[in-house]
């Protein structure tokens, strides 16, 4: 298996049934447009060549070594989870935002 395309699928947690250890021919993983919170530090059996795309889900806590170990995520992946979680950090709205700006 080379592709494993879940988006959409209302997942809120990744299976624990999934051997990410078996899955050495993945390339790529498609997550977005779920509900996921976190991602395993299972994750990191993935090949290293599988691109993993996590957009349009709520991350919160993923484990930075998911990130940095053995998973190559795109850039775009990658921007969009930094932009989500620094977005609920701040907890700002647009219209103060427009406030502080003249």
């Amino acid at each position: 298996m080379t592709h494993i395309i879940a988006g959409g699928v209302g997942w809120s947690v990744i299976p624990d049934d999934i051997d990410f250890g078996k899955l050495n021919k993945l390339e790529y993983f498609d997550l977005s447009n779920n509900s996921i919170k976190k991602l395993p530090k299972s994750m990191t059996n993935l090949p290293d060549n599988c691109k993993i795309f996590t957009g349009r889900n709520p991350l919160k806590s993923p484990p930075m070594e998911v990130f940095a170990d053995n998973v190559n995520v795109s850039p775009a992946t990658i921007g969009r989870f930094y932009a989500e979680e620094m977005c609920a950090k701040a907890d700002f709205s647009l219209e103060m935002l427009k406030s502080h700006v003249k």
